[in-house]
């Protein structure tokens, strides 16, 4: 006898479908949201105050209705079957945005810091009624932003434009916010807007990642400072970023331009005891901003030798690191100091700016001597000159600066020199690596003059204007035969030749009555009504027609040495023509 049915023919033969059992046991046994579809959030990070978009994805999640609606709950909370029969303290309802079946977005409202978990309804937001259709697998963080802040140090006691741009760049940290309150504070910041006990400083908002801070001069150095942005300046406004802000002493770097590949020493000091209590500063050279403490990761340049000289100052060995890039002519490097190398230890001045450009040499000048007053060409050979239009390069022989300086190439450039005192000269030359200036004594300037009027006839006196340089420490003479400057008339050129009181070839006559005008400029009395004797005296005779030249001479000592007499070069400025008329 068959004594067994099965259980399906049983239910079947009573009218009960086996699916149904199915669904009663997936409803009584899982989660509320488990009937309905798992989309996935991206990004799953934000800022607070809202205002970015997130988009979700799931299969099939929009069917049937053309209205729909989400809800933002606690990461750790469960979605609600229908929109308002649970979490209605915690929610926060968001307009949803349909793409297609499977896609859709939402926008960020401002929301507490937290993990959130998206509920998507059937509904409108204003529902009560309406079933759940889908639910995040994955939750959206909110944080409190870490804005990059430009720059991040600053001098204190000077009001300084900051700017806190979302980290990474185009994180909204701002959102939907309209205005932002910003205050600097020494300690920990307030999760709600306040001044008291704060620097309050003037934010405003340019875009929806990006607010321009107007730090006040009433920021003392040296401190550091937590930089609090809040969704506006109420007091219940809330805290959506964090950054810090170095307020400190400012300092002058000598010198602030050198070679490429580095290896020479520049001093930092200031006026402010900068490294009082600092016993092992520490010096990175970077081409981004410093950052508020000695950076632990990237390639930081650190200088092997740093020696503190006192409070005010230190003395850093530029690193080989601080190069120039491949098609570079020079670049700029920040000097940042700190208390030492690790991440506690603080920038300790306002970082200032280095610039290299390549090595610079000066070999030589050419030619080796030249006219007091300027105006000759000369040629410098060396290394390193910059070839580009805009480059900075200037050229000076003994500190006088050469005109219409002109760079043919890499090793060579070309200028017109300027008034000098006579004497021995030093070459220089600056571009952007610095100043670099040629071993030796290369160039000699010349007592070279120009006179006007350059005729006139015999028996007269006449005025004459010289122009030459040196002038004004130059001692001019009343005896023609003593040791000081005079201007003398010769024939060809002055013979300081004789001894005792006596020329062996006097000059014809002396300029006498000088007036200095200026260091390039005097004027005299021309007598060529008298001759120059061997001792030193007058005759009574006129100079003989003809050309001579005007002359300075700083020792008129009969028998003096050429090396101790400087006497002006022989030039077509300098003759000088007695004539009939």
């Amino acid at each position: 006898m068959r004594k067994s049915t099965s259980t399906r023919s049983r239910l079947a033969r009573a009218g009960i479908a086996t699916g149904v059992i199915a669904a009663a046991v997936l409803a009584t046994g899982a989660p509320a949201y488990a009937a309905d579809t798992a989309v996935v959030l991206s990004p799953t990070t934000g800022p607070t105050g809202g205002g970015n978009t997130v988009t979700f994805t799931g299969t099939g999640v929009f069917t049937g209705s053309t209205v729909y609606s989400g809800r933002l709950i606690p990461g750790a909370g469960t979605c609600a079957v229908a929109p308002g029969t649970a979490n209605t303290t915690t929610n926060v309802t968001v307009a949803v945005t349909k793409v297609d079946n499977d896609n859709g977005s939402f926008v960020v409202p401002n929301l507490a810091v937290g993990s959130w978990r998206l509920c998507l309804f059937n509904v409108a937001t204003t529902s009560t009624t309406g079933t759940l259709i889908g639910h995040s697998s994955n939750t959206y963080t909110v944080s409190l932003a870490s804005p990059t802040l430009n720059p991040s140090a600053g001098p204190g006691g000077t009001a300084t434009s900051i700017t806190a741009t979302g980290s990474p760049t185009g994180n909204t940290f701002i959102g939907s916010a309209s205005t932002v309150g910003a205050v600097f504070s020494l300690t920990s910041c307030p999760t709600t807007y306040t001044a008291t006990g704060n620097v309050v400083a003037t934010a405003t908002k340019t875009s929806t990642s990006v607010a321009t801070i107007s730090a006040p001069a009433t920021l003392v150095a040296p401190n550091t400072y937590n930089v609090c942005l809040y969704n506006g300046t109420a007091a219940t406004s809330a805290l959506i970023g964090t950054s810090t802000y170095s307020a400190l002493p400012t300092v002058t770097l000598s010198p602030a331009v050198g070679p490429d590949a580095g290896g020479n020493t520049i001093t930092v000091s200031s006026t402010t005891a900068f490294l009082a209590g600092v016993a092992s500063p520490t010096a990175v050279f970077s081409r981004d901003n410093c950052t508020p403490y000695y950076p632990q990761t990237g390639s930081p340049i650190a200088s092997t030798t740093v020696n503190r000289i006192t409070d005010n100052k230190v003395a850093i060995l530029v690193p080989v690191g601080v190069a120039l890039n491949v098609g570079e002519t020079t670049a700029p490097y920040n000097t940042c100091i700190y208390t030492g190398t690790t991440a506690s230890d603080a920038l300790v001045a306002v970082p200032s700016t280095y610039t290299i450009a390549p090595a610079l040499t000066v070999t030589s000048v050419s030619p080796a001597q030249g006219p007091a007053q300027g105006g000759s060409l000369v040629t410098i050979t060396g290394a390193g000159f910059p070839t580009a239009a805009d480059a900075v390069v200037s050229a000076a022989v003994g500190g006088s600066p050469l005109t219409r300086v002109k760079v043919l190439n890499g090793t060579t450039l070309t200028g017109y020199t300027t008034a000098h005192a006579p004497g021995s000269a030093n070459v220089s030359v600056t571009t952007a690596a610095g100043t670099k200036t040629a071993s030796g004594t290369p160039y000699t300037y010349t007592y070279g003059i120009t006179v006007s009027p350059n005729t006139a006839p015999a028996g007269t006196t006449p005025y004459v204007d010289i122009l030459g340089a040196g002038f004004s420490s130059l001692t001019f003479g009343t005896t023609p035969q003593d040791a000081d400057t005079h201007v003398f008339l010769v024939d060809d050129r002055y013979d300081p030749a004789g001894g005792s009181g006596t020329w062996t070839n006097p000059p014809v006559t002396e300029c006498t009555g000088v007036i200095v005008i200026s260091d390039t400029e005097i004027i005299c009395q021309l007598d060529l009504a008298n001759t120059l004797t061997a001792a030193g005296g007058s005759s009574t005779s006129d100079p003989a027609e003809g050309t001579y030249t005007l002359e300075l001479v700083t020792d008129a000592t009969p028998g003096a040495t050429l090396a101790a007499t400087a006497t002006s070069i022989i030039s077509s400025g300098s003759t000088f023509t007695v004539a009939p008329y």
